[in-house]
């Protein structure tokens, strides 16, 4: 029998050491003891750069330790500009999104999922795995915790 293979979008990883990683360590140690493979996507350096034997692999965002200080300075500049004057939201994570994205044929050619599961928060890990369950035609589970305590769903969300 086939193994179902489940693709976890989290922006807080289990090697993450903060409370928002304790849900994505449980799925990542208890789905395989139930016959479900994972693969996850998350936030930070990874060791598996090349998409190999392992299960997770990270990606950088815009925050401070992997733009430092000058970069953190333009992003946020730039976020006011597309908030304020342009009246658009831009994802406090858009550029974790973004890197994602730029490698999401080597993502599903990697993990192949059945399913994909967005984490929540933050609202950029549901943003993800939506538009990869759109555009590669997968089931998508959602995984809602701490409420709406951490930030919004943009409108576009709420409604589907």
């Amino acid at each position: 029998m086939k193994k179902l293979r489940i693709l976890i979008m989290s922006f807080h990883h289990a090697n993450e050491n903060s409370v928002g990683a304790l849900r994505t360590r449980a799925m990542e140690k208890y789905f395989p003891e139930n016959g479900i493979e994972v693969f996850t996507v998350h936030y930070g350096k990874s060791k598996n750069k090349f998409f190999g034997a392992e299960r997770s692999i990270g990606f950088p965002d815009g925050c401070r330790d992997s733009i430092g200080l000058f970069g953190a300075i333009i992003l946020r500049a730039l976020r006011y500009i597309c908030t304020k004057i342009l009246h658009t939201d831009l994802s406090e994570n858009f550029i974790w999104e973004w890197n994602v994205k730029k490698r999401a044929d080597d993502i599903i050619a990697w993990s192949t999922p059945d399913f994909i599961l967005g984490s929540y928060p933050p609202t950029s890990s549901l943003e993800l795995a939506r538009w990869f369950s759109k555009t590669y035609k997968i089931r998508l589970i959602t995984d809602f915790r701490d409420g709406f305590l951490c930030d919004a769903l943009e409108a576009d969300l709420r409604v589907n």
